[in-house]
């Protein structure tokens, strides 16, 4: 039984061999199942024990693996999840911006319909402006006409507009005076009368516009009574001494011999007044049939107009209606250069203009502006491409103070019929204002 089982062993080791190094596989002879050895006995247990070592070394980093392998599967599925979470917030992203893309889409299909009705409107009001261009054109020229036909009318001589006295008798009323009748004759009823108690006689008229006085022509009853026109002191006023006491007066003549007929008194020297008196030095009744002037206006009132109204309260007009409480006013919403102008009522020698300014906040408004002449009326159609030259006055550039009336000499004397004052603008809404205009004159002696 031994024997066998050392066979067997050594079959099976044999067969072993070829797995391990050291070992051969064994060699069969016949029936007697002989082997050969590839080495002695006593080196098995060593070769063994190697491979065991190795084989546990092996195992260990077979596990080590594994747990690696653990780790990176966890680390995977981690990754997973989060491109899973990152993937439906894109997806959310993106429904928004489709939904976000699809107002937009028909936000433009609105717009697109509306430039569509926005271009009828544009064509619409283009044909419109065509046809108020057109209505403009006819306006300012009839405007126009109108301006050179009331010019025309006007005269450069001081005219008297009402009168007063410091008393009345008889129905002889101050008006009497200059109704332009010279008849002599009280009865007639052409002729003023103060009453015969009055101390100290005057009567007073108002001129249209300020004037330089250079004479007086006054007419005398000759029915009777003529020798109570003497001693007479003719005096001329700028302001209205009635209404102003401290106004300052201009004597004219102090014409000592009685007024025989109509006869005309000369200054001793030219006076600028717009109210002209008449006054005894003693107590009695004063008679005068009629009064005229001879000199000329200094101020020269026509239709005046500007480049655009804002307000029919503020309109050209106001600015020479001898009211410094009430004032032009010309805009510039467009951004361009306002003017105001007048008529002159024929060609005169501008010395100066005299502007007063408005009382109120807007005081500014009135700077950076000039003055010039005209002898052609210049148009004030927009699109009218007829050239006229301006004669340069003077011109100003820092603001006319608030309420302030100021003097503007020319640089030169310059002659024309037509007057202009032009703001240059700095931006929209800088508007020009002026509450008085008033022209000084030279005059031929």
């Amino acid at each position: 039984m031994t024997r066998f089982y050392c066979v067997v062993f050594v079959c099976v080791a044999g067969m072993a061999g070829a797995q391990f190094q050291g070992f051969e596989a064994p060699v069969f002879k016949g029936h007697s199942f002989g082997f050969k050895p590839a080495a002695p006995i006593k080196d098995f247990k060593v070769t063994a024990t190697s491979t065991a070592t190795s084989k546990d070394k092996v195992q260990v980093e077979l596990e080590e693996t594994k747990v690696q392998l653990r780790q990176l599967q966890d680390r995977f599925q981690q990754q997973e999840k989060q491109a899973s979470s990152i993937m439906e917030e894109m997806q959310g992203e993106l429904n928004d911006t489709r939904g976000r893309m699809q107002k937009l889409e028909d936000r433009l299909k609105q717009q697109l319909s509306t430039n569509g009705n926005l271009q009828n409107v544009v064509k619409e009001s283009e044909e419109t402006l065509k046809v108020l261009q057109r209505n403009i054109k006819k306006q300012c020229l009839l405007m126009d006409q109108l301006q050179y036909s009331r010019g025309q009318a006007q005269s450069g001589t001081p005219t008297f507009m009402s009168a007063t006295s410091s008393s009345t008798n008889n129905g002889g009323v101050a008006a009497l005076a200059i109704d332009g009748n010279t008849d002599a004759t009280y009865s007639r009823g052409s002729c003023t009368h103060t009453s015969i108690r009055d101390p100290s006689p005057w009567w007073q008229g108002r001129l249209r516009v300020k004037s330089e006085i250079h004479n007086i022509t006054l007419t005398n009853r000759k029915d009777c009574c003529a020798s109570r026109l003497k001693n007479v002191k003719i005096e001329g006023f700028e302001e209205d001494p009635i209404n102003n006491p401290d106004a300052d007066p201009h004597l004219c003549k102090m014409h000592s011999g009685q007024v025989r007929g109509t006869e005309t008194i000369t200054c001793d020297r030219p006076i600028v007044a717009r109210f002209m008196k008449i006054s005894l030095g003693n107590k009695g009744a004063l008679t005068l049939c009629e009064v005229t002037l001879g000199g000329v206006e200094i101020l020269r009132k026509g239709l005046a107009v500007q480049s655009s109204m804002t307000s029919f309260s503020t309109n050209a007009n106001m600015a020479n209606d001898d009211d410094v409480t009430t004032c032009s006013v010309t805009g510039s919403e467009a951004g361009d250069s306002p003017w105001w102008q007048m008529d002159l009522n024929g060609a005169v020698a501008v010395a100066s203009v005299e502007i007063t300014n408005r009382n109120d906040d807007k005081y500014m408004w009135l700077s950076n502006i000039r003055v010039d002449l005209y002898d052609e009326l210049p148009s004030s159609c927009p699109d009218d491409t007829g050239i006229i030259i301006p004669k340069p006055c003077t011109s100003r550039e820092k603001p006319v103070g608030q309420g302030e009336a100021v003097t503007l000499t020319c640089d030169v004397p310059q002659t024309g019929r037509y007057l202009r004052i032009t703001k240059n603008v700095k931006s929209p809404g800088d508007d020009l204002s002026l509450c008085e205009v008033i022209v000084n004159v030279l005059h031929s002696q």
